[in-house]
């Protein structure tokens, strides 16, 4: 199993979304036996649920319901199971590679691994904004996992 960690603030926006988005994707390319994503947060409130904008936002593009989802802390042994880790941000890259020695070739930020400019490699963050703002943050995370679909997928 090809297993994906993404990683944000608090996980109840922006990696619970791109969780959900790489697991559509990876079902859509017939993958989802042998591709599978989860998220976590640096700074969570454990069993937080997914933020409403959060919620309405992959609804409203993808069809997706995170309704179930319940925030949970980035752990060392999250980090011996994946292939990789996507952080929102180069901080929480940082913040991993700070907490967790080892892991310096297996942690990126989701724009850096699509291969974006390296001016613009954190994906932005909707907490506590609109719901326009929710749904860019999730177009611009799938967007990047499009871009990086071969690296992802295989394509």
């Amino acid at each position: 199993m090809k297993k994906v960690l993404f990683v944000c603030t608090g996980n109840t926006c922006r990696s619970p979304m791109a969780e959900a988005i790489y697991n559509r994707m990876a079902e859509d390319r017939g993958l989802s036996g042998t591709h599978q994503a989860f998220s976590a947060g640096i700074y969570p409130m454990p069993g937080d649920p997914a933020t409403a904008g959060a919620v309405a936002a992959v609804k409203s593009l993808f069809g997706l319901d995170l309704r179930g989802h319940s925030s949970r802390l980035l752990e060392a042994r999250d980090l011996k199971e994946v292939w990789i880790v996507l952080a929102m941000t180069r901080r929480h890259v940082e913040s991993i590679r700070d907490g967790f020695p080892g892991m310096e070739d297996r942690v990126f930020t989701l724009k850096e691994f699509a291969g974006c400019d390296v001016r613009d490699q954190d994906i932005s963050d909707p907490f506590g904004t609109s719901d326009a703002s929710y749904e860019a943050c999730a177009m611009e995370i799938f967007t990047a996992m499009e871009r990086a679909g071969e690296l992802l997928f295989g394509d």
